[in-house]
Protein backbone atom coordinates (compact mmCIF):
# COMPACT_ATOMS: atom_id res chain seq x y z
CA UNK A 1 0.00 0.00 0.00
CA UNK A 2 0.42 3.62 -0.57
CA UNK A 3 -0.18 7.08 1.14
CA UNK A 4 -0.81 10.11 -1.22
CA UNK A 5 -1.30 13.66 1.05
CA UNK A 6 -1.72 17.60 0.18
CA UNK A 7 -1.02 20.23 2.42
CA UNK A 8 -4.53 21.66 3.52
CA UNK A 9 -5.21 23.58 5.66
CA UNK A 10 -1.44 23.58 7.11
CA UNK A 11 -1.38 20.23 7.27
CA UNK A 12 -0.31 17.31 5.30
CA UNK A 13 -3.85 15.33 5.14
CA UNK A 14 -4.06 11.89 3.10
CA UNK A 15 -5.88 12.15 0.02
CA UNK A 16 -5.52 8.82 -1.84
CA UNK A 17 -4.53 5.12 -0.52
CA UNK A 18 -3.29 2.65 -3.26
CA UNK A 19 -3.16 -1.06 -2.39
CA UNK A 20 -2.28 -3.67 -4.32
CA UNK A 21 -2.31 -7.58 -4.26
CA UNK A 22 -3.38 -11.18 -5.65
CA UNK A 23 -6.85 -10.16 -6.79
CA UNK A 24 -5.19 -7.11 -8.49
CA UNK A 25 -5.17 -3.19 -7.61
CA UNK A 26 -7.30 -0.51 -6.11
CA UNK A 27 -7.02 3.29 -5.45
CA UNK A 28 -9.30 4.73 -3.06
CA UNK A 29 -9.70 8.91 -3.32
CA UNK A 30 -11.17 11.11 -0.59
CA UNK A 31 -14.50 12.88 -0.96
CA UNK A 32 -12.34 16.40 -1.91
CA UNK A 33 -16.05 18.60 -1.49
CA UNK A 34 -16.42 16.78 2.13
CA UNK A 35 -12.55 17.06 2.67
CA UNK A 36 -13.62 21.32 2.06
CA UNK A 37 -16.40 21.31 4.89
CA UNK A 38 -15.90 18.43 6.94
CA UNK A 39 -12.30 17.15 6.99
CA UNK A 40 -12.44 14.76 9.85
CA UNK A 41 -15.49 13.09 7.92
CA UNK A 42 -13.78 13.36 4.99
CA UNK A 43 -10.41 11.28 6.06
CA UNK A 44 -12.17 8.96 8.56
CA UNK A 45 -14.43 7.81 5.29
CA UNK A 46 -11.29 7.52 3.30
CA UNK A 47 -9.63 5.09 6.09
CA UNK A 48 -13.00 3.14 6.56
CA UNK A 49 -13.44 2.50 2.67
CA UNK A 50 -9.88 1.12 2.97
CA UNK A 51 -10.13 -0.84 5.76
CA UNK A 52 -13.72 -2.18 4.58
CA UNK A 53 -12.13 -3.51 0.99
CA UNK A 54 -9.25 -5.35 3.59
CA UNK A 55 -11.85 -7.23 5.36
CA UNK A 56 -13.42 -8.24 1.97
CA UNK A 57 -10.51 -9.48 0.31
CA UNK A 58 -9.39 -11.63 3.51
CA UNK A 59 -12.18 -12.92 3.57
CA UNK A 60 -12.88 -13.76 -0.25
CA UNK A 61 -9.24 -15.33 0.10
CA UNK A 62 -10.50 -17.42 2.78
CA UNK A 63 -7.52 -15.84 5.53
CA UNK A 64 -7.67 -14.86 9.15
CA UNK A 65 -4.97 -12.54 8.95
CA UNK A 66 -3.15 -10.63 6.13
CA UNK A 67 0.08 -8.60 6.07
CA UNK A 68 0.45 -5.66 4.15
CA UNK A 69 3.77 -3.44 3.07
CA UNK A 70 4.21 -0.10 3.29
CA UNK A 71 7.47 1.60 1.68
CA UNK A 72 7.94 3.60 4.62
CA UNK A 73 5.81 2.94 7.11
CA UNK A 74 8.34 3.59 9.93
CA UNK A 75 7.82 7.99 9.77
CA UNK A 76 5.49 9.48 7.91
CA UNK A 77 3.02 6.84 6.02
CA UNK A 78 2.93 5.10 9.60
CA UNK A 79 1.99 7.97 11.51
CA UNK A 80 -0.96 8.64 8.69
CA UNK A 81 -2.15 5.19 8.83
CA UNK A 82 -1.75 5.01 13.26
CA UNK A 83 -3.88 7.74 13.47
CA UNK A 84 -6.52 6.93 10.37
CA UNK A 85 -6.87 3.64 12.38
CA UNK A 86 -7.34 5.02 15.79
CA UNK A 87 -10.03 7.66 14.72
CA UNK A 88 -11.98 4.56 12.80
CA UNK A 89 -11.94 1.79 14.38
CA UNK A 90 -11.93 0.73 18.53
CA UNK A 91 -8.48 1.54 19.69
CA UNK A 92 -8.17 -1.35 22.17
CA UNK A 93 -7.93 -3.08 18.29
CA UNK A 94 -5.06 -1.11 17.33
CA UNK A 95 -1.49 -1.97 18.49
CA UNK A 96 1.84 -1.48 17.36
CA UNK A 97 5.65 -2.42 17.40
CA UNK A 98 8.40 0.49 17.51
CA UNK A 99 11.73 0.98 18.24
CA UNK A 100 13.61 3.21 20.31
CA UNK A 101 13.72 6.29 17.80
CA UNK A 102 9.95 5.66 17.75
CA UNK A 103 9.65 4.61 13.94
CA UNK A 104 6.86 1.78 13.60
CA UNK A 105 8.01 -1.38 12.97
CA UNK A 106 4.83 -2.68 12.32
CA UNK A 107 1.15 -1.62 13.13
CA UNK A 108 -1.69 -4.12 13.97
CA UNK A 109 -5.67 -3.98 13.33
CA UNK A 110 -7.10 -6.79 15.71
CA UNK A 111 -10.75 -7.90 14.60
CA UNK A 112 -12.96 -10.37 13.33
CA UNK A 113 -9.17 -10.98 11.35
CA UNK A 114 -6.34 -9.17 11.64
CA UNK A 115 -4.49 -7.00 9.50
CA UNK A 116 -1.08 -6.36 10.15
CA UNK A 117 0.88 -3.59 8.44
CA UNK A 118 4.89 -3.85 8.10
CA UNK A 119 7.40 -1.37 6.77
CA UNK A 120 9.46 -3.23 2.90
CA UNK A 121 11.86 -0.17 4.22
CA UNK A 122 13.39 -2.33 6.81
CA UNK A 123 13.96 -5.42 5.13
CA UNK A 124 15.39 -3.85 1.75
CA UNK A 125 16.82 -0.20 2.93
CA UNK A 126 16.28 1.25 -0.51
CA UNK A 127 14.60 3.89 -2.04
CA UNK A 128 11.48 2.17 -4.10
CA UNK A 129 12.88 2.73 -7.08
CA UNK A 130 15.86 0.93 -6.68
CA UNK A 131 13.56 -1.93 -5.52
CA UNK A 132 12.32 -2.29 -8.58
CA UNK A 133 15.50 -1.98 -10.53
CA UNK A 134 17.06 -4.77 -8.25
CA UNK A 135 14.57 -7.16 -8.61
CA UNK A 136 13.74 -6.05 -12.55
CA UNK A 137 10.11 -4.90 -12.16
CA UNK A 138 8.72 -1.65 -13.56
CA UNK A 139 8.88 1.41 -11.45
CA UNK A 140 7.97 4.86 -11.66
CA UNK A 141 6.20 5.72 -14.67
CA UNK A 142 4.87 9.49 -14.10
CA UNK A 143 7.29 11.68 -11.97
CA UNK A 144 6.25 13.85 -9.36
CA UNK A 145 4.43 16.76 -9.59
CA UNK A 146 4.18 19.59 -7.16
CA UNK A 147 0.39 20.18 -7.77
CA UNK A 148 -0.67 17.33 -6.71
CA UNK A 149 0.07 18.76 -3.18
CA UNK A 150 -2.83 20.91 -3.66
CA UNK A 151 -6.91 20.61 -3.45
CA UNK A 152 -6.71 22.29 -6.54
CA UNK A 153 -5.76 19.07 -8.46
CA UNK A 154 -9.62 17.68 -8.17
CA UNK A 155 -10.57 20.30 -10.38
CA UNK A 156 -8.11 19.53 -12.89
CA UNK A 157 -9.30 16.38 -14.76
CA UNK A 158 -6.11 15.63 -16.77
CA UNK A 159 -3.97 16.21 -13.88
CA UNK A 160 -6.08 14.15 -11.72
CA UNK A 161 -5.86 11.22 -13.95
CA UNK A 162 -1.98 11.55 -14.27
CA UNK A 163 -2.32 11.74 -10.24
CA UNK A 164 -4.61 8.34 -10.13
CA UNK A 165 -1.71 6.94 -12.50
CA UNK A 166 1.09 8.12 -10.31
CA UNK A 167 -0.46 7.17 -7.05
CA UNK A 168 -1.57 4.12 -8.10
CA UNK A 169 1.88 2.71 -9.66
CA UNK A 170 3.73 2.67 -6.70
CA UNK A 171 1.82 0.46 -5.07
CA UNK A 172 1.75 -2.28 -7.76
CA UNK A 173 5.94 -1.28 -8.03
CA UNK A 174 6.02 -2.24 -4.63
CA UNK A 175 4.00 -5.72 -4.67
CA UNK A 176 5.62 -6.47 -7.80
CA UNK A 177 9.09 -6.26 -6.46
CA UNK A 178 8.07 -7.96 -2.87
CA UNK A 179 6.66 -11.09 -4.94
CA UNK A 180 10.20 -11.35 -6.70
CA UNK A 181 12.05 -11.39 -3.60
CA UNK A 182 9.20 -13.52 -1.88
CA UNK A 183 10.14 -15.73 -5.21
CA UNK A 184 13.96 -15.83 -4.55
CA UNK A 185 13.79 -16.09 -1.03
CA UNK A 186 11.48 -19.01 -0.94
CA UNK A 187 12.73 -21.30 -3.88
CA UNK A 188 16.46 -20.64 -2.12
CA UNK A 189 16.02 -20.69 1.63
CA UNK A 190 12.46 -22.04 2.22
CA UNK A 191 12.05 -18.44 4.10
CA UNK A 192 8.95 -16.77 3.79
CA UNK A 193 9.91 -12.74 4.11
CA UNK A 194 5.99 -11.89 5.12
CA UNK A 195 7.50 -13.52 8.79
CA UNK A 196 10.11 -11.42 9.04
CA UNK A 197 10.10 -7.23 9.94
CA UNK A 198 14.22 -5.91 8.92
CA UNK A 199 16.99 -7.23 6.42
CA UNK A 200 18.87 -8.59 9.47
CA UNK A 201 15.74 -10.72 11.02
CA UNK A 202 15.40 -11.82 7.38
CA UNK A 203 19.33 -12.89 7.49
CA UNK A 204 18.93 -14.21 11.27
CA UNK A 205 16.07 -16.78 9.96
CA UNK A 206 17.88 -18.27 7.14
CA UNK A 207 20.77 -18.73 9.61
CA UNK A 208 18.98 -20.27 11.91
CA UNK A 209 16.61 -22.61 8.84
CA UNK A 210 20.14 -23.57 6.88
CA UNK A 211 23.56 -23.08 8.85
CA UNK A 212 22.48 -22.86 12.43
CA UNK A 213 24.49 -26.19 14.08
CA UNK A 214 25.18 -25.14 17.72
CA UNK A 215 22.58 -23.29 20.66
CA UNK A 216 23.60 -19.50 20.39
CA UNK A 217 22.77 -18.24 23.85
CA UNK A 218 21.10 -15.10 24.80
CA UNK A 219 22.61 -12.56 27.49
CA UNK A 220 20.62 -12.04 30.95
CA UNK A 221 20.36 -8.41 30.66
CA UNK A 222 23.02 -7.50 33.34
CA UNK A 223 25.37 -9.08 31.06
CA UNK A 224 24.44 -7.58 28.06
CA UNK A 225 24.57 -3.78 29.54
CA UNK A 226 28.18 -4.38 30.46
CA UNK A 227 29.65 -5.59 27.19
CA UNK A 228 27.08 -3.29 25.06
CA UNK A 229 29.39 -0.81 26.24
CA UNK A 230 32.03 -2.08 24.61
CA UNK A 231 29.83 -2.11 21.24
CA UNK A 232 31.91 -0.14 19.19
CA UNK A 233 31.59 0.58 15.03
CA UNK A 234 33.89 2.24 12.88
CA UNK A 235 34.43 6.04 12.75
CA UNK A 236 32.37 7.99 9.88
CA UNK A 237 33.41 11.60 10.08
CA UNK A 238 33.72 13.63 6.84
CA UNK A 239 36.34 15.74 6.10
CA UNK A 240 36.85 18.49 3.13
CA UNK A 241 40.51 17.59 2.65
CA UNK A 242 42.96 18.04 -0.28
CA UNK A 243 45.42 15.47 -1.24
CA UNK A 244 47.85 14.87 -4.29
CA UNK A 245 49.15 11.12 -4.77
CA UNK A 246 46.62 9.85 -2.57
CA UNK A 247 45.69 6.01 -2.35
CA UNK A 248 42.32 4.38 -1.35
CA UNK A 249 41.86 1.09 0.05
CA UNK A 250 38.61 -1.06 0.79
CA UNK A 251 38.07 -4.32 2.43
CA UNK A 252 35.89 -6.62 0.74
CA UNK A 253 33.39 -7.81 2.84
CA UNK A 254 34.74 -6.76 5.75
CA UNK A 255 32.60 -7.93 8.06
CA UNK A 256 31.74 -10.99 7.06
CA UNK A 257 35.24 -11.75 6.71
CA UNK A 258 35.82 -10.61 10.28
CA UNK A 259 33.22 -13.54 10.85
CA UNK A 260 34.69 -16.11 9.30
CA UNK A 261 38.68 -15.97 9.74
CA UNK A 262 39.85 -18.77 11.25
CA UNK A 263 41.98 -16.41 14.14
CA UNK A 264 38.67 -14.72 14.55
CA UNK A 265 36.69 -17.42 16.68
CA UNK A 266 33.33 -15.84 18.11
CA UNK A 267 32.70 -15.46 21.75
CA UNK A 268 30.81 -18.59 22.80
CA UNK A 269 29.84 -20.24 26.06
CA UNK A 270 30.48 -18.28 29.21
CA UNK A 271 33.04 -19.94 31.44
CA UNK A 272 31.85 -18.80 34.46
CA UNK A 273 28.65 -16.29 35.03
CA UNK A 274 29.70 -13.81 37.24
CA UNK A 275 31.51 -10.73 36.53
CA UNK A 276 35.22 -11.08 36.88
CA UNK A 277 37.83 -9.71 39.14
CA UNK A 278 40.95 -10.00 36.51
CA UNK A 279 43.54 -7.71 39.09
CA UNK A 280 45.59 -10.97 38.43
CA UNK A 281 44.86 -12.06 34.97
CA UNK A 282 47.21 -11.47 32.03
CA UNK A 283 45.41 -10.43 29.06
CA UNK A 284 46.90 -13.00 26.69
CA UNK A 285 44.82 -15.71 29.21
CA UNK A 286 41.73 -14.05 28.51
CA UNK A 287 39.24 -14.35 26.08
CA UNK A 288 35.89 -12.20 26.32
CA UNK A 289 34.88 -8.74 27.19
CA UNK A 290 37.20 -6.26 29.38
CA UNK A 291 36.95 -3.24 31.67
CA UNK A 292 40.02 -1.53 31.97
CA UNK A 293 42.02 1.22 32.29
CA UNK A 294 43.76 2.29 29.48
CA UNK A 295 46.65 4.33 28.23
CA UNK A 296 47.31 5.87 25.12
CA UNK A 297 50.61 7.50 24.89
CA UNK A 298 49.83 11.43 23.95
CA UNK A 299 52.66 11.70 21.63
CA UNK A 300 50.58 8.68 18.95
CA UNK A 301 49.56 10.05 15.64
CA UNK A 302 46.87 8.19 14.88
CA UNK A 303 45.26 6.59 18.13
CA UNK A 304 43.14 3.11 17.35
CA UNK A 305 41.13 2.36 19.96
CA UNK A 306 37.56 4.06 20.04
CA UNK A 307 35.86 5.74 22.98
CA UNK A 308 32.06 6.48 23.77
CA UNK A 309 31.82 10.04 24.69
CA UNK A 310 28.71 11.57 25.55
CA UNK A 311 27.26 9.84 22.35
CA UNK A 312 30.11 10.46 20.24
CA UNK A 313 32.59 8.00 19.41
CA UNK A 314 35.88 9.43 19.63
CA UNK A 315 39.53 8.35 19.34
CA UNK A 316 41.41 9.65 22.20
CA UNK A 317 44.79 9.93 24.03
CA UNK A 318 45.73 9.78 27.70
CA UNK A 319 43.97 7.58 30.12
CA UNK A 320 40.56 6.75 30.47
CA UNK A 321 38.72 2.96 31.62
CA UNK A 322 36.09 1.59 29.24
CA UNK A 323 35.09 -2.08 28.25
CA UNK A 324 36.90 -3.77 24.57
CA UNK A 325 36.85 -6.90 23.69
CA UNK A 326 39.76 -8.13 24.61
CA UNK A 327 41.31 -9.26 21.11
CA UNK A 328 41.63 -5.50 20.20
CA UNK A 329 43.37 -4.90 23.41
CA UNK A 330 45.81 -7.49 22.47
CA UNK A 331 46.14 -5.71 18.94
CA UNK A 332 47.02 -2.36 20.48
CA UNK A 333 48.60 -3.93 23.37
CA UNK A 334 51.52 -3.95 20.34
CA UNK A 335 51.11 -0.45 19.32
CA UNK A 336 52.25 1.15 22.75
CA UNK A 337 48.79 1.25 24.38
CA UNK A 338 49.25 0.30 28.36
CA UNK A 339 46.06 -1.78 29.90
CA UNK A 340 45.24 -2.57 33.75
CA UNK A 341 42.75 -5.22 33.91
CA UNK A 342 39.83 -4.21 35.76
CA UNK A 343 36.76 -7.17 35.65
CA UNK A 344 35.39 -9.07 32.44
CA UNK A 345 33.04 -11.70 31.55
CA UNK A 346 35.31 -14.97 29.96
CA UNK A 347 34.16 -16.63 27.10
CA UNK A 348 34.77 -19.79 25.10
CA UNK A 349 35.60 -19.65 21.54
CA UNK A 350 33.57 -20.69 18.43
CA UNK A 351 33.04 -21.00 14.80
CA UNK A 352 29.33 -19.65 13.85
CA UNK A 353 29.47 -18.36 10.88
CA UNK A 354 31.87 -19.41 8.35
CA UNK A 355 29.24 -22.04 6.34
CA UNK A 356 26.37 -19.10 6.13
CA UNK A 357 29.39 -16.33 4.76
CA UNK A 358 31.13 -19.03 2.55
CA UNK A 359 27.76 -19.81 1.12
CA UNK A 360 26.41 -16.36 0.57
CA UNK A 361 29.70 -15.18 -0.86
CA UNK A 362 30.17 -17.35 -3.21
CA UNK A 363 26.47 -16.77 -4.57
CA UNK A 364 27.50 -12.95 -4.28
CA UNK A 365 30.67 -13.80 -6.40
CA UNK A 366 29.12 -15.85 -9.22
CA UNK A 367 26.12 -14.33 -9.62
CA UNK A 368 24.95 -11.11 -11.33
CA UNK A 369 21.70 -9.12 -10.82
CA UNK A 370 18.31 -9.54 -7.87
CA UNK A 371 20.96 -13.09 -6.66
CA UNK A 372 23.91 -10.85 -6.39
CA UNK A 373 22.02 -8.19 -4.64
CA UNK A 374 20.06 -10.14 -2.68
CA UNK A 375 23.54 -12.44 -1.21
CA UNK A 376 25.11 -8.95 -0.32
CA UNK A 377 22.04 -7.85 1.97
CA UNK A 378 22.67 -11.50 3.55
CA UNK A 379 26.23 -10.77 4.11
CA UNK A 380 26.42 -8.04 5.39
CA UNK A 381 23.12 -7.72 8.06
CA UNK A 382 23.64 -11.05 9.72
CA UNK A 383 25.76 -9.69 12.50
CA UNK A 384 23.62 -6.79 13.05
CA UNK A 385 20.53 -8.91 14.50
CA UNK A 386 22.83 -9.59 17.42
CA UNK A 387 23.96 -6.54 18.35
CA UNK A 388 20.14 -5.18 18.71
CA UNK A 389 18.62 -3.96 21.74
CA UNK A 390 17.07 -7.23 23.71
CA UNK A 391 13.64 -4.99 24.24
CA UNK A 392 11.15 -3.65 21.29
CA UNK A 393 8.85 -1.16 22.41
CA UNK A 394 4.96 -2.02 22.37
CA UNK A 395 2.00 -0.07 21.76
CA UNK A 396 -1.20 -0.41 23.22
CA UNK A 397 -4.42 1.48 23.35
CA UNK A 398 -6.64 0.60 26.62
CA UNK A 399 -9.18 2.68 28.41
CA UNK A 400 -8.15 4.70 31.35
CA UNK A 401 -10.40 3.29 33.92
CA UNK A 402 -8.15 -0.51 33.18
CA UNK A 403 -4.82 1.13 33.53
CA UNK A 404 -4.19 0.18 36.89
CA UNK A 405 -4.75 -3.59 36.58
CA UNK A 406 -2.22 -2.98 33.55
CA UNK A 407 0.48 -1.71 35.37
CA UNK A 408 0.94 -4.61 37.33
CA UNK A 409 1.54 -6.71 34.50
CA UNK A 410 3.65 -4.71 32.18
CA UNK A 411 7.20 -2.51 32.32
CA UNK A 412 5.80 0.58 31.32
CA UNK A 413 7.75 2.54 29.32
CA UNK A 414 5.28 5.45 29.11
CA UNK A 415 1.80 6.87 28.62
CA UNK A 416 0.36 9.03 26.69
CA UNK A 417 -3.75 10.20 26.69
CA UNK A 418 -5.37 9.84 23.12
CA UNK A 419 -8.85 11.34 25.08
CA UNK A 420 -11.42 10.97 27.79
CA UNK A 421 -11.66 7.75 27.53
CA UNK A 422 -8.57 6.11 26.01
CA UNK A 423 -4.85 6.44 26.55
CA UNK A 424 -1.86 5.07 24.95
CA UNK A 425 0.33 3.06 27.32
CA UNK A 426 4.32 2.39 25.54
CA UNK A 427 5.43 -1.46 27.14
CA UNK A 428 8.51 -3.26 26.50
CA UNK A 429 7.93 -6.31 24.18
CA UNK A 430 4.36 -7.32 26.66
CA UNK A 431 7.53 -8.41 29.43
CA UNK A 432 5.66 -8.03 32.60
CA UNK A 433 7.99 -7.85 35.91
CA UNK A 434 8.40 -11.64 36.72
CA UNK A 435 10.06 -12.70 33.63
CA UNK A 436 12.02 -9.23 33.43
CA UNK A 437 13.34 -10.31 36.94
CA UNK A 438 14.46 -13.86 35.60
CA UNK A 439 15.76 -12.37 32.39
CA UNK A 440 18.26 -10.26 34.75
CA UNK A 441 18.96 -12.92 37.38
CA UNK A 442 18.99 -16.25 35.53
CA UNK A 443 21.68 -17.29 33.12
CA UNK A 444 22.35 -17.73 28.98
CA UNK A 445 21.24 -21.38 28.90
CA UNK A 446 18.34 -20.54 26.62
CA UNK A 447 19.28 -20.76 23.08
CA UNK A 448 18.17 -18.75 20.30
CA UNK A 449 16.21 -22.28 18.50
CA UNK A 450 13.66 -22.19 21.33
CA UNK A 451 12.93 -18.99 22.53
CA UNK A 452 10.41 -16.84 21.10
CA UNK A 453 11.01 -13.70 23.20
CA UNK A 454 12.87 -11.11 23.88
CA UNK A 455 14.56 -10.39 20.81
CA UNK A 456 17.18 -12.86 20.05
CA UNK A 457 20.41 -11.41 20.31
CA UNK A 458 23.63 -11.56 21.66
CA UNK A 459 25.89 -8.28 21.71
CA UNK A 460 28.85 -10.06 22.30
CA UNK A 461 29.06 -11.74 18.87
CA UNK A 462 28.35 -8.24 17.72
CA UNK A 463 30.94 -6.51 18.88
CA UNK A 464 33.62 -9.00 18.63
CA UNK A 465 32.90 -8.81 15.14
CA UNK A 466 33.23 -4.72 14.42
CA UNK A 467 36.17 -5.44 16.77
CA UNK A 468 37.76 -8.17 14.37
CA UNK A 469 37.40 -5.86 11.29
CA UNK A 470 38.91 -2.25 13.33
CA UNK A 471 41.58 -4.70 13.84
CA UNK A 472 41.85 -5.88 10.20
CA UNK A 473 41.97 -2.66 8.89
CA UNK A 474 44.60 -0.56 10.87
CA UNK A 475 46.60 -3.92 12.13
CA UNK A 476 46.77 -5.75 8.76
CA UNK A 477 47.27 -2.26 7.03
CA UNK A 478 50.62 -0.42 8.84
CA UNK A 479 49.17 2.67 9.23
CA UNK A 480 50.87 3.55 12.42
CA UNK A 481 54.04 3.92 10.59
CA UNK A 482 52.90 4.73 6.93
CA UNK A 483 52.15 8.36 5.02
CA UNK A 484 49.05 6.36 3.36
CA UNK A 485 46.48 6.00 5.84
CA UNK A 486 42.54 5.32 6.10
CA UNK A 487 42.53 8.78 6.91
CA UNK A 488 38.57 9.15 7.53
CA UNK A 489 38.90 6.88 10.38
CA UNK A 490 42.13 7.64 12.07
CA UNK A 491 43.03 11.62 12.04
CA UNK A 492 42.12 12.52 15.68
CA UNK A 493 39.95 15.72 14.89
CA UNK A 494 37.96 17.27 18.24
CA UNK A 495 34.45 16.55 17.46
CA UNK A 496 33.28 19.99 18.62
CA UNK A 497 35.80 21.39 16.08
CA UNK A 498 34.35 19.95 12.59
CA UNK A 499 31.50 21.98 11.10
Amino acid sequence: MDIETIKFNGFQTPIAISSCGPKGSNLFLIDHLLLINDPDRAVNQLWFNYINYLFVEVNNLGLDKITIFAHNLGDFDGYILYKGLLNTYNPENVSSIIDHSNSFISITLKDSITIEWKDSLRIFPISLDNLCQLFVVTGKLIPYDLRFNDISLFNNHNLLILFKKYALQDAVALYESLLTAQSIYFNLFKVDIESVYSTATLALKIFRTKFLDKDIFILPEYMDSFIRNGYYGGGTDVYKAYGENVHYYDVNSLYPAAMTLKHNPMPYNLVTPNLQNLSNRSLDSFFGFIKAEIYCPTDMLRPVLPYHSNGKTIYPTGVWTGVYFSEELKAVAKLGYQIRLISGYEFTKADLFSKYVKTFYEIKRSNVGPEKAVAKLLLNNLYGYFGRKQINIITQNVKNINLEPLLLTRVVKSINQINDDYSTVLSYSNINHKLLNQLNNEIHHVSLKEISSPIKSNVAIAAAVTSYARIHIWLRHPIQNSSVALLTLYIRIPIQSLH
